[in-house]
């Protein structure tokens, strides 16, 4: 496993926004349920063995050490400006014994040869960058990809739509995401010399808003003739996500991950019904902690238990099933035509 160890010589933006943060980092993906969305962007690439890939933005690995474990015979690189995120990536690739190559650098000025690589991958990565940033970045994935090869890129934002909940709205009011909406990554893709970039597929979560799946191939005429990225190996079906089951080749109408979806007018009843049991769950939280300082202070016991298990049974443990619930049917994604 290799690594670089020149400085990085432009600023960046950490993970959670600040170094101090980053043992939080990992942490946070599974609970925000970040890390379930990579295995879906593995499947829509068909990587094949020989594949060299690259993923830029890497951060602690968890992409790219997933690609080499689901594709042990593709060589896989990851790059990050972070050298504290690179240790973390390392030590994790160390662990599951798997060779990843680690390299200090920025995705404005790819450390790579022209056309070395077959696919490249971003995952919530873009949205960190500034305009100017992210197209470098696209036009410095289309240099180093071979022709034909694929960029796969996943982040927060697509669509525009109300009913995706409080989240994407917020999402709305900053000026780095707000650059992620609509068709601005398909446009910046077509804009900066890709063929075919399209929109894969999205999903709506609660807690980080809508995420959406794009795939943009590398042009051919420029470099000669290639293998179409796009289309499955010689007597392979069509990539189907394990986790989803969203068929993922081809050019043809774009899918919801996942074939369970809640319809916009539910959407917004639920969410109001998720924050207020979700609120309840804390109020009932603060109970059984006063009375168990109660309990502490001196109170009588025989009049404490019985009232903390009353609270926490009758009245903790619906309300958060009910929260629970809530949120799993407001995470579900609206289908788009």
């Amino acid at each position: 496993m290799n690594a670089t160890v020149e400085e990085p010589r432009t600023t960046y933006l950490p993970g959670l926004g600040h170094d101090r943060l980053l043992p939080l980092y990992d942490p946070l993906q599974k609970v925000l349920g970040v890390a379930s969305a990579h295995r879906p962007l593995v499947d829509q690439a068909e990587i094949r063995p020989g594949h060299r890939v690259l993923e830029i933005g890497c951060g602690t690995g968890n992409l790219a050490i997933l690609i080499k474990r689901l594709h042990p015979a593709a060589e896989v690189v990851g790059l990050d400006p972070d050298p504290k995120a690179l240790a973390r990536a390392r030590r994790k690739a160390e662990r599951e014994a798997l060779s990843v190559q680690l390299d200090l650098g920025f995705a404005e000025e790819l450390p790579y040869p022209d056309g070395s690589f077959d696919r490249v991958f971003s995952a919530f990565m873009f949205h960190h960058l500034e305009a100017d940033g992210k197209a470098k970045t696209l036009r410095e994935v289309r240099r180093v990809l071979k022709p034909g090869g694929s960029l796969h890129l996943l982040d927060l934002g697509g669509a525009k739509v109300r009913s995706d909940g409080v989240m994407a709205r917020l999402q709305h009011r900053s000026d780095r995401l707000r650059d992620n909406f609509g068709d601005r990554i398909p446009t910046l893709m077509r804009e900066t010399g890709f063929m075919d970039p399209m929109e894969v597929a999205h999903r709506v979560t609660i807690f980080i808003g809508r995420v959406t799946y794009y795939r943009a191939i590398a042009p051919r005429a420029e470099f000669g003739p290639a293998e179409t990225a796009a289309q499955p190996a010689p007597g392979r079906s069509p990539c189907i996500c394990r986790a989803t089951g969203a068929e993922q080749t081809g050019a043809g109408p774009r899918r919801s991950l996942m074939p369970m979806n809640l319809a916009p007018q539910w959407r917004k009843p639920l969410l109001t019904l998720h924050v207020a049991t979700a609120v309840s769950v804390l109020g009932t939280d603060l109970v059984l902690l006063v009375l168990g300082i109660s309990s502490v202070g001196g109170a009588d016991p025989q009049t404490i238990y019985p009232a903390a298990h009353l609270v926490a049974t009758w009245l903790l443990a619906p309300l958060a099933v009910v929260a629970l619930g809530t949120g799993v049917l407001v995470g579900l994604p609206t289908p788009r035509g």
